[in-house]
């Protein structure tokens, strides 16, 4: 059974979150301090984490950071409407994505679902140096593994399928993060900048995810 770590110090909030879960088939554990988080993880391991931005004992962004030294898990922020300024502070952490409270459940789920998804198919892809192995999900350069998360490895597999293709942000949107209504492009931005940190030789004059200017972003030919 899939395994969701829900960290909300709000009771009412935790436990919609634990009847929308659980009516999908989906286990919850709740934890309601940030300083609690690490000891649970360990503990119990979920295949998601649900995080809420401010907590007592330790903020969201914090926890997000330390979760993410551990583990390539995904991790959905929650935060309020007036919170949404340190957004880019927990994509930067290491979070996936993010909901705005108050949420409908049943989007909540399209986007733990999308987030859980796999990509699919044994194909192996090249972008340059750089070789993408989806059955495996590993990335390499000259043998040397790269270690991307799981939403990394899906934007760069995504660019990589269609070489010629130049993806607007909200097309990107669409397809790795699984969005069918407009939403903020900060994501993506944040998840590009995070990914050329990795696998760029040099970020600031990028080969492998290149952008368009006025556009959005393509990936680097094998020339």
């Amino acid at each position: 059974m899939t395994r969701v770590m829900v960290v909300e110090d709000d009771r009412d909030i935790s436990e919609m979150l634990s009847i929308v879960l659980n009516e999908a088939g989906i286990d919850v554990d709740l934890v309601d301090r940030g300083d609690q988080v690490i000891s649970t993880f360990r503990t119990n391991p979920p295949d998601l984490v649900l995080l809420d931005l401010m907590l007592p004992g330790k903020d969201g962004v914090s926890v997000c950071q330390e979760l993410r030294n551990e583990s390539l898990v995904p991790i959905v922020m929650l935060t309020a409407k007036s919170e949404t300024s340190d957004v880019v502070k927990g994509l930067e952490a290491g979070a996936d994505d993010y909901m705005v409270k108050p949420f409908n459940g049943q989007e909540l789920l399209a986007r733990i679902r999308t987030r859980l998804r796999r990509s699919q198919g044994s194909a192996k892809l090249k972008i340059c140096d750089i070789e993408i192995d989806q059955l495996s999900h590993t990335i390499t350069r000259a043998g040397k593994s790269i270690i991307l998360t799981r939403l990394e490895f899906e934007l760069l597999v995504t660019l990589a399928k269609e070489p010629g293709r130049v993806f607007t942000r909200e097309a990107l949107l669409k397809e790795v993060w699984g969005y069918s209504l407009p939403a903020d492009t900060r994501l993506v931005n944040v998840h590009i900048q995070r990914l050329r940190s990795k696998v760029e030789i040099d970020a600031d004059n990028p080969k492998i995810v290149l952008t368009v200017r006025g556009i959005g972003y393509k990936a680097g030919t094998n020339a």
